[in-house]
Parts: structure tokens; sequence; C-alpha cells
């Protein structure tokens, strides 16, 4: 009878080291399986998600006036100037804006073909109460560009600032 009971104990401790093993090795793969989740979302959310690597793109050494001019694919190619703070989601976004505002001249009796522009700021006083700030569907982006500081829009831009504090 002891032979039995020497046995079955035998055999029993085998059986809870096993199933201890199990569990430890299923517990080592769910952590693993978390890390790898944890892992891959980090690195879409920074690739994706944030306008961190777009915005340093945008405000590259190169582009020390930190503004940019946004050309919209549309029929008349609407022009904003501001500064590009991000994209997510299909849409660029922008503060500082401006935008080019088309004056027709007229000499004397006759309508001249020219037009002048001015400069605009977008702001809360402006026709309809907009904020300085703009969601444009980067779908409508044709392309965008960088603005020198030696540029005159730069320069307007500028000046708006100084006169409007």
């Amino acid at each position: 009878m002891a032979d039995i009971v020497d046995n079955f104990s035998k055999y029993a401790s085998k059986e809870d080291e096993s199933s201890e093993k199990k569990i430890l090795n299923k517990g080592i793969l769910i952590v693993v399986v978390i890390v790898v989740i944890v892992v891959v979302y980090l690195i879409l959310n920074s690739v994706f998600l944030s306008g961190s690597n777009l915005n340093s793109a945008y405000n590259s050494m190169s582009n020390s006036s930190g503004y940019q001019a946004v050309v919209l694919n549309d029929s008349s190619l609407n022009i904003y100037f501001g500064k590009v703070i991000g994209e997510s989601n299909g849409s660029l976004y922008l503060t500082d804006v401006f935008f080019l505002n088309a004056n027709s001249s007229s000499v004397g009796s006759k309508t001249s073909s020219s037009q002048q522009y001015s400069l605009v700021h977008l702001t809360p006083t402006y026709s309809y109460g907009a904020l300085d700030e703009m969601k444009i569907n980067r779908s409508n982006v044709l392309f965008t560009e960088n603005i020198s500081k030696q540029s005159s829009v730069y320069s307007a831009i500028q000046n708006y600032y100084k006169t409007h504090k």
C-alpha cells in the first residue's frame, strides 16, 4: 500500500509541476503579446496620428519664417498663408491664417482687367466671425510651400502684427 501512495504522490507532484509550467508559459505569452501591442500602438500613433513629424518638416531650418503657403486645388486656386501646426486623419491644420483678397482696379470709366491683391487676416472680426485657425481637407491641397523671411508676404504679415497689437 505504501508503494501505491508513493507512486501516486510522485505522479501528483509531476502533474502539479507541469500545470504550473503551463500557467507560467501562458502568463509569459500574455505579457509578450501585451508588450507587442503597446509597441505597435506607439509606433502607429507617432507615424500616422501625430502631426509632429509633419510639423517638424514644415518648420525645418530652411523655413526660418515658420509660415507656409497652402494652395488649394479648386477652380480659383485659393491660397492661404499661415503656420501649419499638424496633420491628422487627412486634414491639414493652419493657424495665423491670411489669404489673398482680389481688388479690381478701375481707371476712369473703363475697368481694367488687372487685379490688385491685398493680404487679409482671418480674424473673428472678419465678416462671419471666423477664428484664426483652419482645418483643411488634405485632398483639397494642391501643394504647400515654405515662406522665406525675405518674401513680401512675410513682410506684410509682420506689418499686420505691428499695426494690430
